[in-house]
């Protein structure tokens, strides 16, 4: 089944001359599931927004872009690494809110803080400096598509995780202004990924 991400963007597509302007809202449709969505998205990337899930209040969803991401000079602008304290402390937001979800778990994988549904399914990995890469970051699979469209939008924030990029998941960037609303809708979206129906129902994320 096509997400509604991917419906999104061939509507965009589909009203190129309406993105961005103030007509544009006249076409949008409204959100019918959990996924991920671009909500505007032209064709340099200029400006754009992800929302979150179900969950989020609507100003984190489409209404607001983050400041990073509409600086003209974001994509020239060195981001440095995290201090331990504040690593320490994203660690923690990361902890909360994956394990905040139905029947989950953390132990180590790989060396990292990874986490799991019932004990079995990986949904999400936090890396400091993987093989001295410079990222503070978490790998998290993702609805199919998001990968190519997310790090193509915003190649500073997004990028392709090694060893499980091919199977579609998505590495985002903790190095400097997150925002962690935006980031609760990922991590529950790398969730519904892999946990069985009933308990994304349970988590109040399913579609119907």
């Amino acid at each position: 089944m096509t997400s509604s991400f991917l419906r999104r963007i061939s509507d965009l597509n589909g009203n190129t001359a309406s993105v961005g302007g103030d007509s544009a809202h006249s076409h949008e449709p409204k959100s019918t599931g959990r996924r991920l969505l671009v909500e505007r998205f032209s064709r340099s990337f200029s400006e754009w927004a992800v929302t979150g899930s179900n969950r989020r209040p609507s100003a984190c969803k489409a209404d607001a872009l983050p400041a990073e991401l509409t600086a003209r000079g974001w994509y020239t602008v060195h981001v440095g690494y995290p201090s331990e304290a504040e690593r320490q402390d994203a660690t923690e937001r990361v902890r909360r809110l994956c394990l905040g979800l139905p029947e989950t778990s953390e132990r180590p994988s790989h060396g990292a803080p990874s986490f799991f549904v019932r004990d079995r399914k990986c949904f999400l990995m936090l890396l400091d400096d993987h093989h001295h890469d410079g990222r503070f970051a978490i790998w998290c699979s993702a609805p199919a598509g998001n990968q190519e469209l997310l790090v193509a939008a915003a190649p500073e924030r997004f990028f392709r995780p090694p060893y499980v990029g091919h199977r579609g998941w998505l590495g985002v960037l903790l190095n400097d202004g997150v925002d962690w609303d935006e980031l609760a809708g990922i991590v529950e979206d790398a969730f519904c990924e892999v946990a069985p129906k009933r308990l994304v129902n349970e988590a109040g994320l399913g579609s119907g």
